[in-house]
């Protein structure tokens, strides 16, 4: 299956957004990803199977977990 990664920014924010997308069955991992509208030109987001990108978008959403964008890796 192909990998998707929520850009989220902060390592903080990845790491609770990893915490909740594991309390729901959902496998990710965080990886530090460059992004040009960054300070430091890099930030944090969650890998995780493309198959559960609606699912992933919905939950950070409601668990108040700011991302960025949603891409295909």
């Amino acid at each position: 299956m192909p990998s998707c990664c929520a850009v989220i920014g902060s390592i903080t924010y990845a790491l609770k957004g990893q915490r909740l997308l594991a309390s729901f069955n959902i496998d990710s991992r965080v990886i530090k990803v460059r992004s040009a509208g960054t300070a430091g030109g890099c930030a944090y987001g969650l890998e995780f199977d493309c198959i559960n990108s609606d699912t992933v978008a919905a939950l950070l959403r409601r668990g108040d977990i700011p991302y960025r964008d949603i891409f295909r890796m």
